[in-house]
């Protein structure tokens, strides 16, 4: 609640209250987790001009909040004063670089980060090695990531699901699914088991592969375990279905197992991710009835709404279907919620195009009267 923070900073200079060096790293950990790095640096040079020293906590609260607003190059000159004050020395410090390492793709810097922690004698756990190979799997550098986990047994630190999970994710992300469908054997035998996000892994993964049995097999698995999808789910299965050219299944999937099967009610992703599928495999009848579907369902509305009537209209005129683009055009004025008006709908320059395109005379005053 930054809103009270600051009305608390506020009263404590009304009253002439000092801040410890404890005080300001809670503003300035605050502050980072805001993402806000000016009010970071702000409360930083306030505690300077306190003639505060920082201890080893409050440098610690600096060189988090830098990472987490973006700014690694400001965190590296924290950890640099650390060093020459020898405050250094510890997990936690390095792993937060690591992960600031990782987020900006760059496993190069990161694990001469760790082979500096193994010079230091400072310990390296799970966090750290989950940190090491989340940088390479970002880079696409799974080769790397498999030496980090290589290195985890060597030195006794066992792998948890977000290691497996994280490298599963990099496998199938670069279209490697029989390593990543290999990790998941690994970590059962570990006794971990799969959750959502190690299943919408593998699912993806079956989606760039184009392997339809394998990601049907998958969520059978995932029925089995228990494991309840999310709409994140359905919309990768929409997406496979939809590639291996079982669009009529994907459309049964939404409209009726998913509320009906599975408790789950389709949201505005998953209409948008079935209509964006329909058009793409020319089926804009299909698509027309998602969005009357969404409609009576009342899950899209505004600008979301607008988008997806503009996806079907546009793929309309894209495969000559001008009919349905200005049936789809009446539909979305007339079936607009009352509170957006038709300005809300679609925009006047689509409306122009569906026209022309119709030949119709008077387009102009029929968009003028919209």
């Amino acid at each position: 609640d930054m809103q009270r923070l600051e009305a608390t900073l506020l009263r404590m200079r009304e009253y002439g209250i000092r801040g410890s060096a404890v005080t300001y790293g809670t503003i300035v950990k605050a502050y980072g987790r805001a993402g806000c790095i000016e009010k970071v640096l702000q409360a930083w040079d306030e505690m300077s001009k306190e003639d505060l020293e920082p201890n080893a906590v409050t440098y610690g609260c600096m060189l988090d909040a830098c990472v987490k607003c973006g700014h690694l190059d400001r965190a590296l000159h924290v950890f640099s004063v650390m060093k020459q004050k020898n405050l250094h020395r510890n997990t936690i410090l390095y792993a937060t670089l690591i992960k600031g390492f990782a987020k900006s793709k760059d496993p190069s810097a990161a694990r001469a980060l760790h082979r500096e922690m193994v010079a230091e004698g400072v310990t390296c756990n799970v966090v750290v090695f989950n940190s090491l190979i989340d940088a390479c799997v970002r880079a696409n550098e799974l080769h790397g990531a498999a030496e980090v986990l290589n290195e985890m047994s060597a030195v006794g630190v066992l792998p948890d699901l977000i290691t497996y999970s994280t490298l599963i994710k990099g496998y199938c992300s670069i279209g490697e699914l029989h390593k990543a469908i290999q990790l998941t054997q690994a970590l059962q035998a570990r006794n971990l088991e799969c959750d959502e996000i190690v299943f919408n892994s593998l699912l993806e993964g079956c989606v760039k592969a184009g392997d339809l049995q394998t990601g049907i097999e998958l969520f059978e698995g995932m029925r089995r375990k228990e494991v309840r999808p999310s709409a994140v789910t359905f919309s990768i299965l929409v997406k496979l279905f939809s590639r291996a050219g079982r669009l009529d299944l994907a459309c049964q999937l939404v409209t009726h197992e998913m509320k009906n099967m599975h408790n789950v009610a389709p949201t505005r992703m998953v209409w948008s991710c079935l209509i964006t599928c329909a058009v793409k495999a020319r089926d804009v009848g299909r698509a027309a009835a998602a969005l009357e579907m969404i409609d009576l369902d009342g899950c899209a509305t505004g600008s979301a709404r607008a988008s997806m009537y503009a996806a079907v209209i546009e793929g309309c005129l894209t495969h000559n279907e001008v009919g349905l683009a200005l049936s789809l055009c009446g539909r979305a004025y007339s079936d607009a919620p009352a509170d957006e008006g038709p300005r809300g709908a679609i925009s006047n320059d689509l409306l122009r195009r569906v026209f022309e395109a119709a030949g119709a005379k008077g387009g102009h005053e029929v968009e003028a009267n919209a």
